[in-house]
């Protein structure tokens, strides 16, 4: 039926770490089918990670397996967690002018990493349910040129 293909799409593009724990625990809670597109950058290098769950435990998933559709894709929370570990220092604690010094960011980076989330969010639109996304996560460095993909596993 068409309500059980509607569900939630977050997209992030926040300049902190603090922020996406907050949206990786809400994630993580939810007892529904929800997607959340993460773009993230330093100056020239920066990564869009598909982030998908199921309102489903691990361990259902084990047991229930794919061939129910049910699914999972690992958020950046889970594919980087040293960088999450500690006291994650609040953005508002920080001023504008400092952030900007501290995390410069080139508008080459930028443009590509707007292009690569608008293109996950494309490609999932275009067929509305799970099979359209076909890559979990995009790295790119935009001074040597270079995308590369991680194609989406589904366990």
């Amino acid at each position: 039926s068409t309500a059980d293909r509607l569900f939630p799409i977050i997209v992030g593009c926040v300049d902190s770490l603090q922020c996406r724990k907050i949206i990786d625990e809400a994630m993580k809670q939810t007892p529904h089918k929800a997607v959340w597109i993460d773009a993230g950058n330093g100056e020239f290098i920066g990564q869009v990670i598909v982030n998908a769950v199921n309102g489903t435990s691990l361990e259902e998933l084990d047991r229930k397996g794919l061939e129910e559709g049910y699914f999972n894709l690992p958020s950046f929370v889970d594919i980087a967690p040293h960088l999450f570990q500690g006291n994650l220092q609040k953005t508002s604690e920080i001023s504008c002018a400092d952030h900007a010094v501290e995390n410069v960011q080139n508008i080459g980076a930028n443009i590509l990493s707007g292009a690569m989330l608008f293109l996950a969010l494309n490609n999932l639109l275009a067929t509305g349910n799970n099979v359209g996304i076909d890559s979990h996560m995009v790295k790119f460095d935009a001074k040597l040129m270079q995308v590369i993909n991680e194609p989406t596993t589904l366990n």
